[in-house]
């Protein structure tokens, strides 16, 4: 057993650590010698051969700081503007539903509306003003637009396709509802 442990404790000791691992860094310094007579040297050790080059730096200079190499222009006249292609015609069954009013800081308005096939959809915590283009699907009858809240004052409308206010509501409560 005590053979055991001192061979083990050898081990230990002449290992070392990661940390006490010892280098040679640069050329050896060659030897003094008292001896006037010349020597001659060995070509250096694989070891002694790999030396790193100096460092080398490179700047370089980002494309914005470098000149413009554009020629300058004198400003001239604004180009003429070309007929703008009229706008898409509106498909004579879209509705903008609109909603406007004031909303509180920790108030909810919450909106309910008439999707295209007709059936009723929540957009809940909505800000101001809100609205929403809808096709409504042939044979779909009702628009209607309801908001909700509990300390704003709201207003509704409903527009058609040709721009024109189909119905609106002002009367800058907590409940707006336009519908037909």
């Amino acid at each position: 057993m005590v053979a055991l442990g001192a061979v083990a404790t050898a081990v230990i000791i002449n290992s070392g650590d990661s940390a006490s691992t010892k280098a040679t860094v640069g050329a050896p310094v060659p030897p003094t010698s008292a001896s006037s007579t010349p020597r001659t040297t060995a070509p250096p050790s694989p070891s002694q051969a790999t030396q790193v080059p100096p460092e080398t730096v490179t700047t370089v200079t980002p494309p914005s700081a470098l000149p413009s190499r554009q020629p300058t222009r004198t400003p001239t006249a604004a180009p003429v503007p070309t007929n703008a292609p009229p706008p898409a015609a509106l498909n004579p069954r879209t509705v903008v539903y609109t909603v406007t009013g004031t909303k509180q800081l920790l108030d909810l308005v919450n909106v309910v509306y008439t999707d295209a096939r007709g059936y009723p959809q929540t957009e809940f915590n909505v800000s101001l003003p809100w609205s929403k283009m809808v096709v409504l699907n042939p044979g779909v009858q009702t628009e209607s637009v309801v908001a909700t809240s509990f300390l704003g004052r709201l207003n509704c409308s409903i527009v058609n396709a040709a721009g024109e206010t189909v119905l609106a509501s002002t009367n800058n409560g907590n409940l707006a509802t336009c519908t037909r």
